[in-house]
């Protein structure tokens, strides 16, 4: 066993036990949560999870204590026993904080058979001097950590997606792939198919359909990723969208209903391809 003492002035023991970790039941479910600072996360199925902003509510009593951390005198005995208070009050922020995301670990893992995360850049997010407290204070790096401790000892399997295009730029109906949006703009429209799209619900299915776990085989057919599958499935039905109105084009005119007679008297291009559009 091992004594530590951390800056906040408390004691912490390490010590390592062994545990007989029980795999969880199989299942094959899949999840891909995105990160966000509305919401600490959005999972593929749209539940979204409110922040818990710990660092936000404490911040106040945190500059009163550095406040009067400041008027110490340096190298006072009163200076050290005031350096302990805006301490403790961090560590109790980073406790409460760390609570949060292990129930939500616990939760995604208790659930799915696999977790898709994509690669943040969250070091350069911290850089940004408008994003960096509240991606601090929601802690995106940490749940990712979490999950690839916990995913091995219970026989569960997470998946990191690299960052390349953003995911809430790319249509999780049809995959059009849209341009540059600000983070104000919470909800959009794609262009190519016209489906709406909440900011964070759809970054979140990009991000499971992205990943290799999530994947429709049917029929011995190759295999494709849930994107692809939908991109074809939208294909599909405009295909059906073609030929209804080519029938509606040609009903009714007795010279494309004539059956061969009547395509006798038809130019080469309509007897070849159909009507024209």
């Amino acid at each position: 066993m091992v004594w530590n003492k951390d800056c906040a002035g408390r004691y912490v023991a390490s010590f390592v036990v062994d545990v007989d970790c029980s795999r969880l039941q199989p299942d094959t479910k899949a999840v891909g949560p995105d990160p966000g600072l509305a919401s600490i996360a959005v999972d593929s199925d749209g539940e979204k999870i409110a922040p818990p902003k710990f660092l936000r509510s404490g911040l106040k009593r945190i500059k009163r204590l550095q406040r009067s951390l400041g008027r110490r005198v340096k190298g006072s005995s009163n200076r050290q026993k005031a350096r302990l208070h805006p301490a403790k009050a961090y560590a109790k922020v980073a406790d409460k904080r760390l609570d949060v995301l292990h129930k939500l670990d616990t939760r995604l893992i208790g659930e799915n058979r696999t977790v898709v995360s994509e690669d943040l850049n969250v070091a350069g997010m911290l850089k940004n001097r408008r994003l960096a407290r509240p991606v601090a204070d929601s802690g995106w790096r940490m749940p990712r950590t979490l999950l690839e401790s916990r995913t091995e000892m219970y026989g569960r399997e997470i998946k990191v997606i690299s960052r390349g295009e953003p995911a809430f730029r790319t249509c999780s109906t049809c995959g059009h792939k849209d341009g540059k949006k600000e983070l104000s703009v919470r909800v959009w429209t794609c262009p190519a198919c016209g489906a709406e799209h909440d900011h964070d619900i759809n970054a979140a299915r990009t991000i499971l359909a992205a990943s290799p776990a999530a994947r429709i085989n049917a029929c011995g057919d190759e295999d494709k990723t849930c994107l692809q599958a939908s991109g074809v499935e939208a294909e599909i039905r405009l295909q059906s969208r073609r030929t209804v109105m080519s029938s509606s084009l040609t009903k009714g005119i007795p010279v494309l209903e004539g059956g061969e007679e009547g395509r006798s008297f038809l130019p080469n291009a309509l007897m070849n391809h159909g009507p024209q559009r």
